[in-house]
């Protein structure tokens, strides 16, 4: 142990909070998206109670598990929701499912439809 203190910042809270609404969104218990995550369901109440910082790779693992990007759990969706309506965010979510070879067949198949207009 370093003996430092961990002293939440405002910003901690708000992630904390965004997570904690975010799973309840989802219907989410703590116990499962901590599973998700690979984190014990008391880390994860230590995130969302900002006892403990989050890291941008957990962040995105949070992210992951919800089926969210990283931008709509801090409400980027809405500030874009012209150009990025639900049926894009699905082909994004199912894009990132994808290994590369795929993704790259996908990308052909729209770049000729693109073409074709």
């Amino acid at each position: 142990m370093s003996g430092r203190s961990f002293k939440p910042t405002e910003i901690d809270i708000y992630i904390g909070q965004v997570i904690f609404n975010w799973r309840h969104k989802f219907g989410m218990r703590q116990k499962d998206l901590a599973q998700k995550i690979g984190v014990t369901f008391q880390q994860l109440q230590k995130y969302e109670t900002a006892g403990n910082r989050i890291s941008v790779s957990r962040l995105f693992q949070i992210a992951q598990a919800m089926e969210v990007t990283v931008g709509e759990l801090f409400g980027e969706a809405g500030k874009y929701k012209d150009v990025y309506d639900e049926n894009m965010r699905e082909v994004i979510r199912c894009l990132c499912q994808m290994n590369d070879a795929d993704k790259k067949m996908i990308l052909n198949i729209i770049r000729r439809l693109n073409v074709a207009k």
